[in-house]
């Protein structure tokens, strides 16, 4: 989805890791990442942010619409 332009949510951001610290077994299964890390996180890669997503303008949502793409 990422490539697509939609980004990932905190929590999606957060349970990833913590599949993958487990999958190293950095990290037991019981005990997950918390937002605490995610701050942590963002702090040492200040390049990544999280954005909301914003809502599909008129124009853009009639250009994409299949009447309008065949002509």
């Amino acid at each position: 989805m990422a490539a697509l332009g939609y980004g990932y949510t905190i929590s999606e951001v957060v349970a990833s890791a913590t599949n993958y610290a487990v999958f190293l077994g950095k990290r037991p299964n019981d005990k997950p990442l918390s937002v605490k890390w995610f701050k942590g996180f963002q702090q040492r890669w200040p390049e990544l942010r999280v954005v909301r997503p914003r809502a599909l303008s008129n124009y853009r949502a009639e250009a994409t619409l299949e009447v309008n793409v065949h002509e």
